[in-house]
């Protein structure tokens, strides 16, 4: 159906009742509520009401019976124009630092567009983002009155958000999904470092290493279970030592450099032999540092957010993560939380897969390279 509708209104009723009918999870034959109940519930003139349930009779979304009223025939045949997805992404200023969320947002726009439809409206809303913690609702100054007035229709956010604040928007039937490497959470796509950690500490240990730290921000990398509890199962099978979480700080090349310079100065006995580091903009800046030296040339694991974009001082296992599988995951997750709402949105994984090992003879300080 390609007709053009020009009524903003109408336009506006026609995806609340969809939400209204995705919020109580409908299925095929189910009953929809009569237009004085949905006039009550949505507050729109008959009028709207009318063309917009028109609308969706003649998409193939409701079917009108004599006698029986008007029933769900298939919600997969509503249409997306009008709709709009907020992406929550972090300030241009931690890019630099974290180059991941610059090509998340980017894939994320054109999955948008490609799998949703040119017509999908999308609305960019920048997050201080700092540290690991779980992030309330205010967060997002004014989201919630965004969405009671129909004017957000999903949120796709890459930091971890208070879940019983989204559980009541995915109640209305907004879709909130998470998209990075929050596991807690129980709707979106998740990077999943379990097999990844499984697998370094494998190849670790085979090359001799005793002594498996993991690299990360802070102490609060412990709350990533899959992972940590990957590496102590691995040191239990293994024979090695997990040590204490190696904590940078921040993330950022030169927190990458000052950690190295830490690790230098414990004694030699005492160093890790093997690290798993979680970011690859740390390692990048750990092994800047640790390639001048000729005494101690630990063997290390990274998990690479931005494939092919960054250089290491030393060689390393790398892991790469998918960004663009990652987006087209969820966006595809988005398209069917909106047209299939009887199906069970819940959480799906995404596993970094193993790069080529590389070595690379530096003459230069570790540094980002542009696309």
């Amino acid at each position: 159906m390609t007709q053009t509708r020009n009524h903003p209104q109408a336009l506006k009723a026609y995806r609340m009742i969809l939400r209204y009918l995705r919020s109580r999870k409908v299925t095929v034959g189910d009953l929809v509520p009569s237009q004085p109940e949905l006039r009550q519930e949505l507050s729109f003139s008959n009028d709207t009401l009318t063309r917009a349930m028109k609308w969706l009779v003649e998409d193939g979304v409701l079917e009108r019976k004599q006698r029986a009223g008007t029933m769900v025939l298939d919600m997969a045949k509503a249409r997306l124009d009008d709709h709009t997805v907020m992406l929550a992404m972090v300030p241009h200023t931690t890019l630099p630092d974290e180059p991941f969320y610059g090509h998340l947002l980017r894939a994320l726009e054109g999955y948008v567009r490609e799998i949703l439809g040119a017509n999908v409206r999308i609305m960019a809303h920048v997050v201080d983002k700092q540290g690991n913690a779980t992030w309330p609702m205010h967060t997002f100054p004014g989201l919630e009155a965004m969405v009671r007035e129909g004017d957000i229709d999903a949120v796709i956010c890459p930091i971890a958000v208070d879940p019983v604040a989204t559980s009541k928007l995915v109640e209305l039937g907004v879709p909130w999904l998470h998209v990075s490497s929050w596991e807690k959470t129980a709707h979106g796509v998740v990077i999943d470092q379990k097999p990844m950690m499984l697998q370094a500490c494998e190849m670790l240990a085979k090359r001799g290493c005793k002594k498996l730290g993991v690299v990360t921000k802070d102490a609060r990398a412990k709350h990533h279970n899959r992972y940590w509890n990957a590496l102590i199962q691995s040191s239990e099978m293994l024979g090695f030592t997990a040590l204490p979480a190696i904590e940078a700080g921040d993330i950022s090349l030169e927190a990458g450099r000052q950690l190295a310079r830490r690790i230098l100065k414990i004694p030699a006995r005492q160093r890790p032999d093997g690290m798993i580091v979680i970011n690859d903009v740390l390692a990048s800046g750990l092994t800047d540092v640790l390639r001048d030296q000729e005494t101690y040339r630990p063997e290390i694991a990274v998990q690479a957010n931005v494939p092919g974009t960054l250089i290491f001082g030393l060689p390393v296992i790398r892991f790469d993560v998918d960004v663009y599988q990652l987006a087209q995951q969820v966006v595809e997750l988005l398209r069917s939380s909106w047209l299939s709402p009887d199906k069970h949105a819940g959480r799906q994984w995404l596993n970094p897969h193993m790069a080529h090992e590389r070595a690379r003879d530096m003459q230069t300080p570790a540094m980002v390279v542009a696309d």
